[in-house]
């Protein structure tokens, strides 16, 4: 007789939510190397792992695990960049620490993959592009809403920075050889902590 434990028996639901998330996974991986049109249900499913028939018992479509990926993209996106209240209640010092995260940010494969998504669908009548501001909204409020700055200064700085990680991410993805991020970033900051003081 061997003393070995008897192997541990998944529930459905623990295979299901690991199919879940290996797909999702998958899908971003594919997004932010092959691009959108390249990243399809076989792409997915053959890097996932599993077979289509196994995607189909969770997502019937390939509109369905992107509509996944964005929202799973949203909230690791909220509670990354969101993290930079934890600093000082200064301008200067929650400045420093957002855009330090949006480095971070900005090295994610599922962020690379949420702004293929997005880019797509710009036109999408179904409000993705509503969820991403309602988002933005959000993490501008939880960092920043709590040091009085006038609501101008606020919306302002908000609609910059969002914009340069928009535009730092496209011209990465277009000139991947080089990388300029890190000039950047600290431009974004500087602007950034202007904006907030009502100085441009």
């Amino acid at each position: 007789m061997t003393g070995g434990a008897a192997p541990v028996r998944r529930s459905q639901a623990e295979r299901r939510a690991e199919t879940r998330d290996k797909v999702l996974r998958a899908t971003a991986d594919c997004l932010a190397e092959l691009g959108f049109a390249a990243t399809t249900v076989a792409a997915v499913a053959e890097r996932a792992g599993v077979t289509w028939g196994a995607i189909q018992h969770q997502f019937p479509d390939k509109d369905a695990i992107l509509d996944a990926v964005l929202e799973a993209s949203l909230h690791d996106f909220e509670t990354l960049l969101s993290g930079a209240s934890e600093a000082p209640a200064r301008v200067e010092a929650r400045a420093a620490a957002f855009v330090q995260r949006c480095g971070w940010l900005l090295r994610e494969g599922s962020y690379r993959a949420f702004i293929e998504i997005q880019h797509q669908r710009r036109h999408d009548p179904r409000g993705a592009d509503r969820a991403a501001e309602r988002s933005v909204d959000r993490i501008w409020s939880v960092v920043f809403g709590d040091l009085g700055l006038p609501a101008e200064a606020l919306a302002e700085a908000r609609r910059f920075s969002f914009a340069s990680l928009y535009g730092i991410s496209g011209e990465a993805t277009l000139y991947p050889q080089v990388d300029r991020a890190g000039d950047q970033l600290e431009t974004l900051e500087r602007v950034l902590r202007a904006l907030l003081r009502g100085v441009l």
